[in-house]
């Protein structure tokens, strides 16, 4: 049981700093008004992607895990 409250734990803060780190990149090229470079625009769709996958599984995982 505990090994699996570490893990959703690790799960929510990847997620979370990633997310993090998505958005604090789009408010400093917002502050800069300059365009954001079209590579970075695919980037940005797989890490949120990926930061929103995370959470969804470690919230599955916590509320599936059975106690005993």
């Amino acid at each position: 049981m505990g090994g699996k409250r570490i893990s959703s734990l690790i799960d929510g803060f990847i997620s979370g700093c990633l997310f993090g780190v998505i958005i604090g990149y789009l408010i400093f090229i917002y502050l800069l008004a300059e365009p954001i470079p079209t590579d970075m625009v695919m980037a940005i769709f797989v890490g949120t992607a990926f930061a929103v996958a995370s959470l969804v599984w470690g919230v599955h995982s916590a509320l599936t895990t059975k106690e005993t």
